[in-house]
């Protein structure tokens, strides 16, 4: 198997990232995890093999970490959904993805078929430029604030409605702390202000929720992936 192709574990024989040299997204080849066999690239199957465990293996269980159970696969645009906050951004972002979800208080709403692509694919790649770095940058949240920009002014030129768009990246604005000018600026000019700040710690900001548990679990993974490595 290539190597470039094994995500979250050897992107790459040189260490790079998923981008192109002229930041270009590249498609990940997430199939590979087949549940029974992902760690057979690890180890070429001869995991655990043999009658007694290597001296290292109770080493690896105590550092396991508190809440680390599962090895799990960062990607997705809606990795994370059930965390986020209904009024959050990335909640508000998530729920325009669903058409047809509404409630009493909030009824239906539509996204254009091209506005709708343009969300879910700029959701996707700040899951995958979280999973790659494993550190915050606010590079990511820019970046996704601003492809949200380009949905909803997409949506008001094929509707008169994208007042919802709009909303959810008001809040998204109020919990980067003002990583995109151009979005915020765009938002003054039409009348969403973003006049509130979301600090990223706090349990309502799904930005902050999403880097934090991403983290956590990219390190829960490391620890599954050397358990296997080392035959334990």
């Amino acid at each position: 198997m290539d190597p470039e192709t094994i995500y979250g574990w050897r992107l790459s024989t040189d260490g790079t990232s998923p981008y192109d040299a002229a930041g270009g997204y590249v498609s990940i080849d997430h199939s590979i995890y087949d549940d029974d066999h992902w760690w057979d690239e690890g180890c070429g199957g001869a995991c655990g093999g043999g009658d007694e465990e290597p001296a290292i293996c109770p080493v690896l269980r105590m550092e396991k970490s508190d809440g680390c159970d599962d090895y799990q696969h960062l990607f997705g645009a809606e990795w994370g959904r059930s965390m986020f906050p209904s009024n959050s951004g990335l909640g508000m972002l998530l729920n325009l993805l669903n058409p047809g979800a509404g409630t009493l208080f909030s009824p239906p709403y539509n996204l254009q078929d091209r506005p709708w692509n343009m969300i879910h694919d700029a959701l996707y790649r700040h899951t995958d430029r979280i999973a790659v770095t494993t550190t915050f940058s606010s590079d990511a949240s820019g970046e996704l604030i601003d492809r949200v920009l380009e949905s909803c002014d997409r949506q008001a030129q094929l509707t008169s409605d994208a007042a919802a768009c709009y909303g959810a990246l008001r809040v998204l604005v109020s919990e980067s702390n003002g990583t995109s000018d151009a979005a915020r600026t765009r938002l003054q000019n039409i009348g969403f202000f973003p006049d509130f700040v979301v600090n990223f710690v706090a349990p309502e900001n799904s930005l902050g929720i999403k880097y934090r548990t991403m983290n956590t679990q990219a390190k829960c993974n490391t620890w599954h992936q050397r358990m296997v490595s080392d035959g334990c």
